[in-house]
């Protein structure tokens, strides 16, 4: 009898360790977006805003969450005027990304005109693991095997 509750006592030791490796880490996101050929931004004509899409492979919304973002632009001018001005970005960025993997950017010209290259996108967030299930499950099977044996001790 001593080498069944020895046997049973490692078992669960070793169950438990198992479950003690499901937890949340951090993860990093990278999704870059190239225009070829670069779209032409000019102020004060119908094409003085352009709206392109990031999206994010690998982003589960269900399990993974934004910390933070990066979104670097690469624009580049033809070098038609001394002095030109630019609004890029996203608006509710962190909020778009958790909800539906992706990113909608919209980059402006405010004054002349310039190339839109494309732009990279980082990502920080976490990816989330359904902790607690697995640790009632890891409990509801340990007290089966105890009420199991005072069962076949009781016999």
């Amino acid at each position: 009898m001593k080498l069944t509750k020895k046997w049973t006592m490692a078992a669960a030791i070793c169950a438990a360790g198992f479950c003690g490796a499901a937890n949340a880490g951090p993860m990093t996101w990278t999704d870059t977006v190239t225009l070829l050929p670069a779209p032409l931004v000019t102020a004060f004509t119908p094409n003085a805003v352009f709206t392109y899409t990031h999206t994010i492979e690998g982003f589960n919304t269900a399990t993974d969450s934004v910390n933070n973002f990066t979104l670097t632009f690469n624009l580049f001018d033809d070098q038609d005027r001394e002095s030109e001005y630019a609004v890029a970005g996203s608006l509710l960025g962190a909020w778009e990304i958790n909800h539906f993997g992706s990113l909608t950017v919209a980059v402006a010209a405010l004054w002349g005109d310039f190339y839109v290259g494309g732009s990279t996108l980082v990502v920080n967030g976490q990816r989330t693991v359904s902790e607690p299930g697995t640790l009632a499950l890891l409990g509801a099977a340990l007290l089966g095997f105890g009420l199991l044996r005072r069962r076949r001790t009781s016999i």
